[in-house]
Protein backbone atom coordinates (compact mmCIF):
# COMPACT_ATOMS: atom_id res chain seq x y z
CA UNK A 1 0.00 0.00 0.00
CA UNK A 2 1.22 3.43 -0.77
CA UNK A 3 0.79 6.58 1.29
CA UNK A 4 -2.32 7.75 -0.55
CA UNK A 5 -4.09 4.47 0.05
CA UNK A 6 -3.17 4.55 3.75
CA UNK A 7 -4.45 8.12 4.09
CA UNK A 8 -7.68 7.20 2.32
CA UNK A 9 -8.14 4.19 4.60
CA UNK A 10 -7.44 6.35 7.67
CA UNK A 11 -9.98 8.95 6.49
CA UNK A 12 -12.52 6.20 5.88
CA UNK A 13 -11.99 4.82 9.40
CA UNK A 14 -12.29 8.30 10.91
CA UNK A 15 -15.56 8.88 9.03
CA UNK A 16 -16.95 5.54 10.26
CA UNK A 17 -15.91 6.39 13.82
CA UNK A 18 -17.54 9.82 13.63
CA UNK A 19 -20.77 8.32 12.26
CA UNK A 20 -20.83 5.63 14.92
CA UNK A 21 -20.24 8.08 17.77
CA UNK A 22 -22.85 10.51 16.45
CA UNK A 23 -25.38 7.66 16.07
CA UNK A 24 -24.63 6.45 19.59
CA UNK A 25 -24.95 9.96 20.97
CA UNK A 26 -28.28 10.44 19.24
CA UNK A 27 -29.55 7.10 20.58
CA UNK A 28 -28.48 8.05 24.09
CA UNK A 29 -30.24 11.42 23.79
CA UNK A 30 -33.44 9.74 22.62
CA UNK A 31 -33.31 7.21 25.45
CA UNK A 32 -32.70 9.98 28.02
CA UNK A 33 -35.65 11.95 26.66
CA UNK A 34 -37.94 8.90 26.88
CA UNK A 35 -36.83 8.25 30.46
CA UNK A 36 -37.35 11.92 31.36
CA UNK A 37 -40.86 11.89 29.89
CA UNK A 38 -41.83 8.66 31.66
CA UNK A 39 -40.43 9.88 34.99
CA UNK A 40 -42.43 13.12 34.71
CA UNK A 41 -45.61 11.08 34.16
CA UNK A 42 -44.84 8.87 37.17
CA UNK A 43 -44.09 11.89 39.38
CA UNK A 44 -47.33 13.59 38.34
CA UNK A 45 -49.35 10.40 38.99
CA UNK A 46 -47.72 10.03 42.40
CA UNK A 47 -48.54 13.62 43.35
CA UNK A 48 -52.18 13.09 42.38
CA UNK A 49 -52.46 9.85 44.38
CA UNK A 50 -50.83 11.42 47.46
CA UNK A 51 -53.25 14.36 47.28
CA UNK A 52 -56.24 12.02 46.91
CA UNK A 53 -55.17 9.58 49.70
CA UNK A 54 -52.72 11.26 52.08
CA UNK A 55 -53.44 9.02 55.07
CA UNK A 56 -52.95 5.75 53.19
CA UNK A 57 -49.71 7.09 51.67
CA UNK A 58 -48.34 8.02 55.10
CA UNK A 59 -49.35 4.64 56.54
CA UNK A 60 -47.75 2.90 53.55
CA UNK A 61 -44.53 4.87 54.02
CA UNK A 62 -44.43 4.00 57.73
CA UNK A 63 -45.01 0.30 57.02
CA UNK A 64 -42.37 0.31 54.30
CA UNK A 65 -39.86 2.04 56.59
CA UNK A 66 -40.59 -0.40 59.41
CA UNK A 67 -40.16 -3.42 57.10
CA UNK A 68 -36.92 -2.01 55.71
CA UNK A 69 -35.62 -1.37 59.23
CA UNK A 70 -36.50 -4.93 60.27
CA UNK A 71 -34.65 -6.34 57.26
CA UNK A 72 -31.58 -4.26 58.02
CA UNK A 73 -31.58 -5.21 61.70
CA UNK A 74 -32.14 -8.90 60.89
CA UNK A 75 -28.99 -8.83 58.80
CA UNK A 76 -26.91 -7.58 61.72
CA UNK A 77 -25.57 -10.28 63.98
CA UNK A 78 -25.49 -9.39 67.65
CA UNK A 79 -22.97 -11.02 69.92
CA UNK A 80 -23.95 -12.76 73.11
CA UNK A 81 -22.17 -11.74 76.32
CA UNK A 82 -20.18 -14.98 76.16
CA UNK A 83 -18.98 -14.18 72.66
CA UNK A 84 -18.16 -10.61 73.62
CA UNK A 85 -16.26 -11.28 76.83
CA UNK A 86 -15.43 -14.96 77.31
CA UNK A 87 -14.40 -16.14 73.85
CA UNK A 88 -11.79 -13.43 73.42
CA UNK A 89 -10.43 -14.01 76.93
CA UNK A 90 -10.33 -17.77 76.38
CA UNK A 91 -8.48 -17.29 73.10
CA UNK A 92 -5.94 -15.02 74.79
CA UNK A 93 -5.48 -17.50 77.65
CA UNK A 94 -5.09 -20.35 75.17
CA UNK A 95 -2.41 -18.40 73.27
CA UNK A 96 -0.57 -17.63 76.53
CA UNK A 97 -0.58 -21.29 77.64
CA UNK A 98 0.57 -22.36 74.19
CA UNK A 99 3.48 -19.89 74.26
CA UNK A 100 4.55 -21.01 77.75
CA UNK A 101 4.29 -24.65 76.71
CA UNK A 102 6.45 -24.01 73.64
CA UNK A 103 9.09 -22.22 75.72
CA UNK A 104 9.16 -24.99 78.31
CA UNK A 105 9.53 -27.67 75.67
CA UNK A 106 12.41 -25.75 74.05
CA UNK A 107 14.08 -25.25 77.43
CA UNK A 108 13.67 -28.95 78.27
CA UNK A 109 15.18 -30.00 74.96
CA UNK A 110 18.21 -27.82 75.67
CA UNK A 111 18.90 -29.49 79.03
CA UNK A 112 21.74 -31.98 79.02
CA UNK A 113 20.94 -35.12 80.88
CA UNK A 114 24.02 -37.17 81.74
Amino acid sequence: MNTNQLEAEADNLIDKFDKTTSDSLESAREAAEKIRAKSEVVIDDTRVKVRENPVSCVIGAVVFGFALGCLIMAGRRTQTPQQRFMDRSLDQANDLVSNVSDRLSRAASNLKIW
